[in-house]
């Protein structure tokens, strides 16, 4: 997760961008807690996206903020 912040900040993304992308990756590790990360895929992901994020009517917006971070950990197996 630290990696995953150090990321962002050197992007230059501001402190509260930082800490929200932080939290939404913190929450979806959350939900696949007994997944190693380097398991995870995009169907994890989308799995995500339909068993968490629109079966509890969450925001368009905190979709997109949850899915970004996310994607690119994913991607980069941020640990």
């Amino acid at each position: 997760m630290e990696k995953f912040r150090q990321w962002l900040r050197s992007k230059r993304y501001s402190q509260s961008t930082v800490v929200t992308y932080s939290e939404a990756l913190k929450s979806f590790l959350v939900f696949y807690k007994e997944k190693p990360i380097a398991d995870i895929t995009n169907e994890d992901v989308i799995v995500y996206n339909n068993e968490h994020i629109l079966k509890n009517n969450l925001s368009a917006s905190y979709q997109n903020q949850v899915i970004y971070p996310v994607g690119f950990s994913v991607k980069k197996n941020f640990q």
